[in-house]
């Protein structure tokens, strides 16, 4: 049976049992994770600050009248606030994940993206109109994605060509028809189109 030593050893930390910083930080390096968590302050300072600030999980104004989201972070540009893009970069592969998964678990859109879903350009396409219009929305039948019915029956029978066109026939498409043209050439050739800067 291997020990907890031992595993300190492999990973080149002091092999003294314990499960501390430097042996989970090493555990977290070898399984590739990115970083291995807050350091025993900033754990203690998220604690702290979510109890004076409080965490308010959309937009809202402080105090002060300056929008700020979250812990107490400012993102109103009149003080500078904002997010980095690699805030925005994280923000925006959660929302996708979200996505995903609701396009996996709605009864209305399952079958069609399980047709789509090892097919990236039409993968995108189905993350594309989802995350816009949203999946669909609880005790409502016709909302979002999941309201395109015949479209939805077209994808999951892969006859992409009859999707699009009967998604072009949308409110959506008429809401947004440049975008809804791109998105709708992407699900009937599966190929990428250029998106303008």
């Amino acid at each position: 049976m291997t020990d907890l030593r031992d595993i300190q050893r492999h990973l080149g930390v002091a092999p003294d049992g314990v499960l501390g910083p430097q042996t989970l930080a090493a555990i977290s390096a070898a399984l590739g994770a990115a970083t291995p968590g807050p350091d025993p302050t900033t754990a203690l300072a998220i604690e702290h600050l979510r109890k004076e600030e409080g965490t308010v999980l959309s937009a809202y104004q402080d105090h002060l009248g300056y929008w700020t989201i979250g812990t107490g972070r400012l993102i109103d540009k009149r003080r500078g606030g904002g997010i980095s893009p690699a805030e925005d970069d994280m923000l925006l592969a959660n929302d996708i994940a979200k996505v995903r998964a609701q396009l996996a678990v709605d009864l209305d859109t399952s079958a069609a993206w399980a047709r789509v879903k090892d097919d990236p350009v039409r993968a995108v396409a189905m993350i594309s109109m989802g995350f816009q219009m949203g999946v669909g929305l609880p005790g409502k039948d016709d909302a979002g994605l999941s309201g395109f019915d015949s479209t939805l029956a077209l994808i999951a029978a892969g006859d992409f060509a009859g999707a699009a066109a009967q998604a072009l026939k949308s409110a959506w498409a008429k809401q947004t028809p440049a975008r809804s043209k791109r998105v709708t050439e992407m699900l009937r050739t599966g190929i990428m189109p250029r998106v303008p800067a």
